[in-house]
């Protein structure tokens, strides 16, 4: 009152639970992928930085989980029964054991989990590909998890750069099908290296003529004459090296380019058919 003396009490309330719950929802929908229920990529890394830099002592694994052919689904089925494989396997990534595992949705079909060594088996893929083969059963459509796992050796690089090497383990596992555990090592980059120098120089070397047709003679058996020959191929590079098959047929196949050489290789053998007949040789050639 007018005397300074304390004479009554009041309180204003105003509720904000519903603001508090749209806040909640806000930041974990702006961290979280919205189909998994998964961390999403920029939220995993982050937490996965924090957690590696604050318990450096601590064996751990980074993985990246690949549904082989996951793309086919889509195309075939349609994105709706994609979405739910893609949920099947956020669950199961979400039951994976581990007191700090860490688990996130990255792209696609690719999944990343942070796990401490000793958590991990190559159970965890087995049980992964029986499961999920159960569940598009189906569907009489294989689908196969591949697991890159790269261990971790110290805190001077980040996630993501791990996670990459974890996935370099697996992207040029082809349809290897006896294996789901591929584990990285510094070789993998040399091939990486070697395949990008590949394609960076075929379209010039298939212009330039860089590709030769080499014959290998078939014989007849019953009497040893020659009656054909097999097409090969050989590189010449400028700087005068002969580059084998071996060296860059897988590469173009599996980037999609093989067909160029292909088509290459026919064109070749039929000029050198056409030379043939003009001199009178009848000899076919195997391309």
């Amino acid at each position: 009152d007018l005397h300074e003396k304390i004479i009554g009490f009041y309180a204003g309330f105003d509720d904000i639970t519903e603001k508090m719950r749209k806040a909640e929802e806000d930041e974990y929908n702006s961290t979280h992928d919205m189909l998994t229920g998964l961390f999403n990529r920029e939220s995993f890394f982050q937490k996965a930085d924090a957690v590696i830099r604050n318990d450096s002592d601590t064996e751990r694994l980074m993985l990246c989980f690949n549904i082989k052919n996951f793309k086919l689904v889509n195309d075939i089925f349609g994105s709706s029964y994609g979405d739910e494989i893609l949920k099947f396997q956020g669950d199961f990534l979400n039951h994976i054991k581990g007191d700090d595992t860490l688990c996130g949705r990255i792209s696609g079909d690719r999944f990343a989990v942070l796990i401490r060594k000793e958590f991990f088996s190559p159970k965890i893929a087995d049980d992964n590909n029986v499961l999920i083969q159960e569940f598009t059963s189906k569907l009489n459509y294989r689908l196969h998890i591949f697991i890159g796992v790269y261990e971790i050796t110290g805190i001077s690089e980040n996630s993501s750069v791990m996670f990459d090497k974890a996935e370099l383990a697996i992207r040029n596992v082809g349809e290897n099908y006896n294996r789901s555990v591929f584990i990285f090592n510094s070789n993998f980059l040399s091939q990486v290296m070697h395949d990008k120098n590949i394609l960076g120089t075929f379209q010039t070397a298939l212009a330039d003529n860089q590709f030769k047709v080499y014959l290998q003679p078939q014989v007849r058996s019953s009497d040893e004459k020659v009656i054909g020959a097999e097409a090969l191929v050989r590189w010449h590079t400028p700087a005068g090296e002969i580059i084998y098959p071996a060296e860059f047929l897988d590469v173009l196949e599996k980037t999609g380019f093989l067909y160029k050489l292909d088509k290459f290789i026919w064109i070749e053998a039929a000029k050198i058919l056409e030379k043939w007949q003009n001199e009178g040789i009848d000899y076919y050639i195997a391309v």
